[in-house]
């Protein structure tokens, strides 16, 4: 209602994905029936990512990276997906359109 106070909480999903369980987005990418060649492909590149520097002429030893990679945005709002359409149904909260509408009537 216009004039009732409203509350925000902010969420850094910067380092989100490094709290991922990926077992848990792998089940979820075959429930949404991702070919499982696909599936595997992906386990292996999240659990064997190494890398390795090159400066100039000299290259380090190979060495594990930490979580993440190129596909991590996506995999991240894949993992995610359930809770916020569970929260967006749940019709708790602030609705823009609303408060828009009440702002035009002053």
């Amino acid at each position: 209602m216009c004039g009732s106070h409203v509350f925000a909480s902010f969420l850094d999903f910067s380092t989100a994905f490094d709290k991922v369980s990926y077992w848990k987005l792998f089940h979820k990418l075959l429930d949404d029936k991702i070919d499982v060649g696909i599936v595997r492909l992906l386990a292996f590149c999240y659990s064997n990512q190494q890398a390795r520097v090159r400066w100039h002429d000299n290259v380090s030893a190979f060495f594990t990276l930490g979580k993440g990679g190129v596909l991590s945005p996506l995999s991240f709002a894949r993992y995610v997906r359930d809770m916020l359409a569970q929260v967006a149904s749940s019709k708790i909260g602030c609705n823009v359109a609303m408060l828009v509408a009440c702002m035009s009537t002053y």
